[in-house]
């Protein structure tokens, strides 16, 4: 029977669904046919026939699964751990003050919820959801305990957007398939999302309806005239640069421990990249 080789755990808003894509592009990569199909978490009790089902029925090459959710998932990681004990572990971090805001308008677009993003602090499921979710200290950790130093790879979402076939190629040859000379549609798709530059009148705009503190509401009628229209783009940019001074501030002291321990299992320095001492 098929065997799932690789798992891409997540978090949401990392890229995850861009890396489905990329990867299903791929000749030596068989994914399901769809992205996020929550075995290990939600669906676990139907079975690993259900599991194979969710696959192509000529399927070939390197399996891999990707659900964001199974971060979140301490039971989800130990029946991976189960089911296959070989398995590789792939993950994205990204900057938990943007992973927050990026999260909490990706609901908010759908219509998912009736929150302000500074509910994120008096409800405890929305914390979860929005902040815990981005604390990768103790969760790295315990990866490497579960499945090893050399079985896990974590990338930084940050790296994504400064070089995409980087990116990419290094998701690649972890795996094990060919990383050289194979480039999916797929990626071509975010390097033209991620190089597109803002007018220096729009930037200019928005700094004048900072200073006027008025941009946090003409960011949210944006939104909401997106929402309301269908649109589901946002600027997470400029979400960010309406984040109340408080807010961003709490965040950091709630997740900066974790930051520290983050930086250290990996070797690298994310409190600064992330912007904690400017």
């Amino acid at each position: 029977m098929m065997k799932v080789d690789v798992f891409h755990i997540g978090p949401q808003k990392t890229a995850t669904t861009w890396a489905y894509h990329c990867l299903k592009e791929h000749p030596e990569v068989s994914v399901p046919n769809k992205d996020a199909i929550h075995y290990f978490d939600i669906n676990f009790p139907k079975g690993e026939e259900w599991l194979k089902s969710k696959y192509p029925p000529v399927s070939q090459g390197i399996y891999v699964e990707t659900t964001p959710s199974y971060i979140r998932s301490v039971p989800a990681l130990k029946r991976i751990k189960e089911y296959n004990d070989n398995a590789k572990i792939v993950l994205c971090i990204r900057s938990p003050l943007e992973r927050m805001v990026s999260h909490y308008w990706h609901e908010k677009k759908k219509g998912s919820i009736n929150y302000n993003i500074e509910d994120v602090l008096d409800n405890y499921d929305l914390f979860s959801s929005w902040v815990e979710t981005s604390m990768y200290g103790d969760k790295v950790e315990e990866l490497y305990q579960m499945f090893g130093r050399e079985r896990v790879f974590v990338q930084v979402y940050d790296d994504l957007k400064k070089d995409p076939y980087a990116f990419l190629r290094d998701l690649y040859e972890f795996i094990g398939v060919d990383d050289a000379s194979f480039t999916p549609a797929s990626l071509e798709k975010k390097i033209n999302k991620a190089t597109k530059k803002k007018g220096g009148a729009r930037l200019l705009l928005i700094k004048l309806l900072k200073e006027a503190g008025v941009l946090d509401r003409v960011i949210n009628l944006k939104n909401k005239v997106a929402i309301s229209s269908g649109k589901s783009s946002y600027d997470t940019k400029e979400l960010l640069s309406s984040l109340p001074e408080t807010l961003r501030s709490q965040i950091y002291d709630i997740t900066r421990r974790d930051v520290e321990k983050l930086s250290k299992l990996i070797e690298r320095d994310m409190l600064k990249e992330w912007g904690y001492d400017s």
